[in-house]
């Protein structure tokens, strides 16, 4: 289930940037590639990674960025 703010932030229309094992990756909807990209965990929540270049992602630290909020 999608949180409120998950929810709100999805309204935006954000690119879809990649998905790994339940977790998607988007793009800012308003700010682009000049804000941090965004996950969305498997349950729903919204985390601002603070990375902004996908090279960096695999599953590992989806989970990793997932525990820490």
């Amino acid at each position: 289930m999608q949180s409120e703010r998950t929810k709100l932030f999805m309204s935006h229309k954000p690119t879809e940037l990649m998905r790994i094992r339940g977790y998607v990756l988007y793009e800012h909807p308003t700010r682009g590639d000049e804000a941090p990209i965004y996950m969305v965990t498997p349950a729903g929540k919204l985390c601002n990674t603070g990375f902004y270049d996908l090279d960096e992602f695999d599953l590992d630290l989806c989970r990793e960025l997932d525990r820490g909020n």
